[in-house]
């Protein structure tokens, strides 16, 4: 199946279905390439704020010095779905630093 803004040719050579720019199909095609590009862009933003808003939340706990919730806070921290490397380093710092405590 060719996308119907490439000229397609019969048998003899000869152009066929030349005058419409884009079809329907082809439409829908790039409406549902769209989508799938907007919705990983939006699911890839919302990710990363909620760990950013994660971490922020762990780091006012820990400089409250509620080092047990801190603790709690920063292990929830490795189920998230995105972290850098910094802010994993950050978490598994904190976790040894407040282990240290004890």
């Amino acid at each position: 199946m060719l996308i119907s803004f490439l000229k397609k040719t019969d048998e003899d050579g000869k152009e066929n279905g030349g005058g419409k720019f884009m079809g329907m199909g082809d439409i829908i095609f790039l409406l549902v390439i769209a989508a799938l590009v907007f919705g990983f862009w939006y699911f890839n933003k919302s990710t990363k704020e909620k760990t950013i808003m994660h971490y922020a939340k762990c780091d006012s706990l820990f400089t409250a010095q509620e080092y047990e919730g801190a603790k709690e806070c920063y292990e929830d921290v490795l189920d998230l779905g995105y972290r850098t490397d910094s802010l994993d380093s950050v978490g598994y710092h904190r976790i040894e630093e407040i282990d240290s405590f004890n």
